[in-house]
C-alpha cells in the first residue's frame, strides 16, 4: 500500500510530537518510505513547505523531498 502525505503531516509532525531533534526517527523513516516508494507526496505541499514559512521550511533543507517524481 502506498500513502500520499499531504502538507498537514509535515507540519503537524514537526510543530506538536514528531520535532526534527527531538524524534529524528520518524523523519529518518519518512526517507526511508519514501526512497522505496511507499509515502509520496506532490509539487503542491513542497511549495507550500518551501515558501519561506519559518513553520515548514526546515524540512527537505538537505535537498530530502517526500515528493515522487
Amino acid at each position: 500500500m502506498k500513502y500520499l502525505l499531504d502538507a498537514n503531516i509535515f507540519i503537524t509532525a514537526k510543530n506538536l510530537h514528531y520535532g526534527f531533534g527531538f524524534v529524528p526517527a520518524f523523519w529518518d523513516w519518512l526517507d526511508r518510505s519514501h526512497e522505496n516508494v511507499l509515502v509520496w507526496s506532490t509539487r503542491r505541499v513542497r511549495q507550500e513547505l518551501s515558501a519561506g514559512n519559518p513553520l515548514t521550511d526546515s524540512y527537505g533543507h538537505d535537498g530530502t523531498s517526500a515528493e515522487l517524481s
